[in-house]
C-alpha cells in the first residue's frame, strides 16, 4: 500500500494511542497547515513508521492521493479541533492604525534643511 494517508488512517483505527503514530499525525497536520515540523522527531520512530513519513512527504510534494489526504485531515481535525483554529488574528483583521502626522519641524531643523539645499545648489 503506497498511499501514506490511507496507511495513517488505518493505524489511527487500529492503535490510536501510539507515540509513533502521534509523530506521523503531527507531520500530516504540519504539511496541511504549513506549520513547522521538528524533523528530528522522525528519528524517534521505527523504520516502518519512518517509511510512511517519507511516503507522506513524497505524496504531498507530488500532489498524490488528494481525496485520501482530505479524509485523513477530516479525521485529524476531529481529533485535534484546535489545529484548525487560527493561532493569531490575520493582520488585515486587526483594526487599522490611525495615520501619524509628522510633528512640525523645529526652527533649527528648518535652518539646517535650508543650508543643505543651498549647498546642493551651489555645488552644481
Amino acid at each position: 500500500m503506497n498511499n501514506a494517508a490511507k496507511r495513517i488512517r488505518k493505524l489511527m483505527d487500529d492503535n490510536p494511542a501510539c507515540r509513533q503514530l502521534d509523530i506521523l499525525k503531527q507531520l500530516a497536520l504540519a504539511l496541511q497547515l504549513k506549520h513547522d515540523f521538528n524533523v528530528h522527531l522522525l528519528y524517534e520512530i521505527d523504520y516502518s513508521y519512518f517509511n510512511i513519513a517519507m511516503q507522506l512527504l513524497e505524496d504531498w510534494r507530488l500532489g498524490h492521493h488528494i481525496e485520501t489526504r482530505s479524509k485523513l485531515m477530516e479525521k485529524l481535525f476531529c481529533e485535534y479541533p484546535d489545529a484548525i483554529m487560527p493561532t493569531q488574528l490575520a493582520e488585515d483583521a486587526l483594526p487599522a492604525q490611525p495615520e501619524t502626522v509628522p510633528a512640525p519641524a523645529s526652527p533649527a531643523a528648518k535652518q539646517r534643511s535650508k543650508g543643505k539645499g543651498h549647498r546642493q545648489q551651489t555645488a552644481r
